[in-house]
């Protein structure tokens, strides 16, 4: 019995990839960690899709106490999130068990031991100690990313201080139970395969042994890319298919952060490069730009806060002239990996001050290079003038089209 697991949106898509291309005989099971950062339709698509026996759908903890309760106002639900801290690992293990279709599972197919995983890796291991783990795409992270960190539940070296690890332990004692570090060595002995969309250049397949499997592109399969367009029920992408120039934001950019200016001055020159109606700006799916901000700053440009699956609206738009700026996100390796598509790529992570693993994201770079027809469509900007130049010349570029 093979069950996957998802808690994003990015993990879920790529599971249905790899479930309609590669697992399509076998039956199986998913489990997926409902949170404000699933998409629009995500959830509904899956089940539409037909690949899965049972869609079981598990809400967050704080969710169930403040229904359970009947607790709705504003503090109420502050509290619950609070309370909810206490009993994430006796939620997900009564949740499981209660709804659990078949107690054997041989293979689980999630993202790592990361948050809501561990969990489902937790019951089912204690239910089968062959159990066998298989880690599948969450975007470059998964590539860039070791396994030690990638098996890490406690996630400590992403703790600012000491403070906050300090809490962060207390918050994993008190929720982990009984899953000692012991049991966390033996999960790690579970894990057996991966797959991703580029194997070759991750760090698991230069620092372990475990198997490497390839994600197929959507194209590959008739059944789930036309399925795709039902992501976008509702939501108008006439902006996306009109404007050019996309910018893929992963912080909310506002005067109190630490890179207000460096972006401020990459939008900046964007907007000296194009016209303002020719912008989109998206934030991350697990934040919201503020509207105020940016509309009385560049009244002209198109700031979208909707939460839907990004790479769907990748088969519906003609990625070849489009040019997607981002400081570093998997948004923009994906419409080569998953549609073979070649937009202009400008990666700004060399010029904004970050904790990027600046070698890890060079060879991602190289490595989606090599796999673009045209290789001078992706840019790294050293420098603002670099960064500046490169526009100009796509602009140009763009207009001999």
């Amino acid at each position: 019995m093979i069950i996957f697991h998802a808690h994003t949106g990015t993990t879920l898509l790529n599971i249905l990839n790899l479930k309609a291309n590669q697992f399509a005989s076998e039956i199986s099971d998913i489990y997926i960690s409902n949170s404000a950062r699933m998409p629009y339709g995500l959830i509904q698509f899956t089940r539409e899709s037909g690949l899965f026996r049972n869609v079981i759908v598990i809400n967050p903890c704080w969710q169930d106490i403040s229904e359970q309760y009947n607790i709705h106002s504003k503090f109420g639900l502050l509290f619950c999130k609070a309370l909810s801290l206490l009993h994430l690992q006796r939620h997900h293990s009564q949740a499981i068990s209660k709804i659990m279709v078949d107690d054997r599972c041989d293979v689980l197919i999630t993202h790592g031991l990361w948050g809501k995983s561990l969990y489902f890796v937790n019951y089912f291991y204690h239910k089968n100690k062959s159990l066998r783990l298989h880690i599948v795409d969450e975007g470059i992270g998964t590539e860039s990313t070791s396994f030690q960190i990638l098996t890490n539940p406690k996630r400590v070296e992403l703790c600012k201080n000491r403070i906050s690890r300090m809490i962060y332990d207390l918050i994993w004692l008190i929720n982990s139970g009984h899953i000692f570090n012991s049991d966390i060595q033996q999960f790690m002995q579970c894990f057996t395969d991966y797959y991703l969309y580029n194997p070759r250049v991750s760090k698991l397949y230069h620092e372990t042994s475990l198997t490497p499997h390839t994600l197929l592109p959507f194209d590959s399969n008739n059944k789930l890319t036309p399925l795709l367009s039902k992501l976008l029920d509702g939501i108008d992408n006439t902006e996306y298919i009109d404007r050019n120039v996309w910018i893929l934001s992963d912080y909310d950019v506002l005067e109190s952060h630490p890179y207000h200016l460096t972006f401020k001055r990459i939008l900046e020159i964007t907007l000296a490069s194009f016209s303002q109606d020719d912008v989109i700006l998206k934030g991350h799916p697990n934040l919201s730009l503020n509207d105020e901000y940016y509309s009385g700053s560049w009244p002209g440009l198109y700031l979208d806060n909707r939460k839907f699956q990004l790479e769907a609206l990748y088969s519906q738009v003609n990625l070849n002239d489009k040019i997607l700026i981002t400081r570093v996100s998997s948004a923009v390796f994906y419409p080569k990996y998953m549609f073979n598509a070649e937009p202009y790529v400008i990666l700004t992570y060399k010029i904004s001050p970050s904790g990027v693993d600046v070698g890890a994201m060079d060879k991602l770079v190289e490595s989606l290079r090599g796999l673009y027809a045209n290789k001078d469509r992706i840019y790294v900007p050293r420098s603002m003038d670099d960064f500046e130049q490169q526009l100009r010349h796509i602009s140009a570029e763009l207009h001999d089209i």
